[in-house]
């Protein structure tokens, strides 16, 4: 395999993305992608199957985008960087891609590689790109090597493909895009079933827009920690539904927790709610609070304090080194909220308690319907499949919680006074404002859909 950074240079960040390719792929193509905080980089030219690892060197947190053979590739390759990995989405691929049920039919692939010409490769890109507009801006930036490579290439692919090397578990999502003329639909559908937390099906063609990819999928974590530490002064006074929802979830912790001197952990403490009745339960216990927060906030005096990014710092902690780990509101904002509880669950004591509380989709859905922006969060029977046999299940359930105002205007002050810009690069705010869902007298409403989740260690 190759490689070239595309933005930034090894170790200028501390995330990266890691982009694997499709067949046939250079560079070229993947110009120009950009996410604030993390380097990008493609792996690309699978002639040969030995993963540079070395280019993740000196990252806390990987993320990976994997596209068509890519795939497999990434699967194949995951074991040199999966204890870092904290978000995997697939687009337009499988683990087994020369497949007539999972993938390719195999006498299509054969009928490809055996037929491979000049004519025959721009016919594939072009149904690649679902037509001659979207080939033409294809070829602008189109790989530029010789059809020898990509003979070889796929010859490879295709024998990796039947050794079935593939690692299945390393997915968090799959993209599918319903015109896809290279790997069909529904294939893709019964590849991923029961084989990845969550499948999207959006309108596209084979070769996706990676950016569009990347911004939803990939959490800025910049931008959050930019927007809280500017909120801080407002967010007291405006989080209404985070303040109930933080004595719902100190009120499961009463009922449910019992540890003599317990060491206990709140992650993302921003400006204290959760955190006083933590250490009021911590002095009745005799036993200890640590603070995790990605803003330098420190909000009560008597517990110790870390500025970290508790998704990456969760790896640091021993086994077994907690009894309690709670968290209010914070998680929907990590790449891969799954994957943080099952290492927070690794960090507690036999008998410890994880106490979450983040959001479930359908969280301000107005906002989404006005802006089309929104987090990609996760339903509450996703939860309950994802957190199957982590523990014993205390608590796993929704509360709605909906706030009304007399306009627009005032949903998006509030929001941006709870640290919340609900607004892409690509959106105004006017626009926005017209299309944001009102009753007849032109009030609004702001729905909130918190879930709670309880996990007890066996």
């Amino acid at each position: 395999m190759q490689y070239t950074f595309v933005s930034g240079s090894q170790g200028s960040s501390p995330r990266l993305i890691l982009i694997f390719s499709g067949w046939g792929m250079d560079p070229h193509p993947f110009s120009g992608l950009r996410r604030p905080g993390y380097d990008i980089a493609v792996v690309w030219d699978y002639r040969s199957l030995d993963f540079p690892a070395y280019i993740t060197e000196g990252y806390d947190e990987i993320c990976v985008v994997a596209w068509s053979m890519g795939v497999l590739a990434a699967s194949a390759s995951a074991a040199h960087f999966s204890r870092r990995l904290t978000l995997s989405v697939a687009v337009n691929g499988t683990m087994h891609p020369v497949d007539d049920r999972l993938g390719i039919p195999v006498a299509i692939f054969n009928a490809t590689l055996e037929n491979l010409t000049e004519r025959s490769l721009e016919k594939f890109r072009m149904r690649m790109c679902g037509g001659a507009r979207n080939y033409a801006s294809f070829m602008e930036t189109a790989p530029r090597r010789p059809l020898d490579e990509l003979k070889d290439e796929l010859r490879v692919l295709g024998r990796l493909a039947e050794d079935g090397l593939a690692d299945e578990r390393i997915w968090d999502h799959a993209v599918i895009s319903d015109g896809d003329a290279i790997f069909p639909p529904a294939n893709q559908k019964a590849a991923w079933a029961d084989r990845t937390r969550s499948v999207s099906i959006v309108r596209g063609c084979h070769i996706p827009d990676f950016q569009e990819l990347i911004d939803h999928f990939v959490m800025n974590k910049a931008v959050v920690e930019r927007r809280f530490e500017r909120s801080n002064a407002t967010y007291g006074d405006n989080a209404v539904v985070q303040r109930e929802i933080a004595d719902e979830l100190a009120g499961l912790i009463a009922r449910n927790f019992s540890s003599p001197t317990p060491v206990m952990l709140e992650i993302g403490c921003g400006t204290g709610m959760l955190s006083t009745p933590l250490l009021a339960l911590a002095d009745r216990l005799g036993g200890s609070l640590e603070l995790w927060d990605i803003v330098d906030s420190r909000p009560i005096a008597g517990a110790a304090f870390r500025c970290a990014d508790a998704e990456t710092a969760i790896r640091e902690l021993p086994d077994s080194s907690c009894s309690l780990i709670a968290s209010a509101s914070t998680i929907q904002w990590f790449n891969s909220p799954v994957k943080f509880i099952r290492e927070a669950m690794r960090c507690l004591k036999p008998g410890g308690m994880l106490t979450i509380s983040t959001f479930a989709t359908g969280n301000l859905v107005e906002v989404a319907q006005a802006t089309g922006c929104f987090l990609p969060l996760i339903a509450e029977h996703e939860w309950r499949k994802a957190i199957e046999g982590l523990g014993d299940i205390i608590a796993c359930h929704t509360r709605r919680k909906i706030l009304r105002f007399t306009d627009p205007v005032k949903v998006f002050r509030h929001l941006k006074s709870t640290g919340v810009n609900a607004l892409s690069a690509k959106e105004s705010l006017l626009r926005s404002l017209d299309r944001y869902p009102r009753e007849a007298d032109g009030a609004c409403h702001l729905t909130y859909l918190p879930i709670f989740i309880v996990l007890r260690k066996k």
